[in-house]
């Protein structure tokens, strides 16, 4: 059961963020019934849903635990993948209409970037 009954103020929460995974939440109240967040989410103690919504799906709080750490960094990675792919497809855009053709120098430097960031993943696991 997912419970938020163990949270002090001061600690970090993920909160679903619909499809896009996690985010992290600091904790800054307190009640006998709530956790309320800095950015103005407040959830059930009981089951972590979230009070008084304004939207018709409800996000959810999670106390941070290992299993969460590891789902955030996973997100955080991919994200930063996908940072680094979408420079990579901007530069090569620039690159073909300023020149109308891409060096093979900058794609060759292109590849080293996507294959560094992929590389962080493996590392990891």
């Amino acid at each position: 059961m997912n419970d938020l009954y163990n949270v002090k103020v001061g600690d970090g929460v993920a909160v679903t963020a619909g499809n896009y995974g996690y985010r992290v939440e600091e904790v800054t109240r307190l009640t006998k019934t709530q956790v309320i967040t800095a950015e103005g989410g407040r959830y059930r103690k009981s089951d972590g849903h979230t009070v008084g919504a304004e939207v018709w799906y409800g996000s959810t709080a999670f106390e941070i635990t290992e299993t969460i750490e590891v789902l955030l960094a996973k997100q955080r990675h991919t994200e930063s993948v996908i940072s680094v792919h979408g420079s990579i497809r901007m530069e090569l855009k620039r690159q073909s209409s300023d020149r109308g053709h891409v060096d093979l120098q900058v794609l060759r430097a292109a590849h080293a970037m996507l294959v560094s960031a992929l590389s962080v993943d493996d590392d990891r696991e």
